[in-house]
């Protein structure tokens, strides 16, 4: 009877266990902003199931994405450890909690806007001279 009366919340996760769908935490480092605890920074693949995995890394706190290294090759997890490392050490920002999942048409335009980092376009068709 008091089940009915008083219903139970929904449980709220910690950003600290968090883990997004379809990816695999590694590592997570913790900023700290004076005597508050800063955001969280995630070191994930979602490439767990292959043989070589590649790994980012991306604050919960502001907009740091690292996905591959300055010429351009994925990360180690140890490259991507040591950026999101660096990141939590500098990194101001506090804790927002857990982003929104966007909905299907939402996905589909971050998919969309970034072209170069998730489809390959085969090269132009030659055409034949004359």
């Amino acid at each position: 009877m008091l089940s009915t009366l008083f219903p139970r919340r929904p449980e709220v996760q910690d950003t600290a266990t968090w883990t997004p769908d379809g990816t695999i935490v590694v590592q997570r480092y913790r900023g700290v902003v004076g005597e508050q605890e800063g955001a969280i920074v995630l070191v994930y693949t979602a490439d767990g199931d292959r043989g070589t995995s590649s790994f980012a890394a991306a604050c919960l706190g502001c907009t740091y994405r690292a996905a591959s290294s300055t010429s351009r090759n994925r990360l180690t997890e140890k490259e991507a450890a040591d950026l999101a490392n660096s990141h939590a050490a500098g990194c101001r920002a506090l804790d927002r909690g857990i982003p929104a999942s966007p909905d299907d048409d939402q996905a589909a335009k971050i998919v969309r806007a970034r072209p170069g980092d998730c489809v390959r376009t085969a090269p132009p068709a030659a055409t034949p001279s004359t």
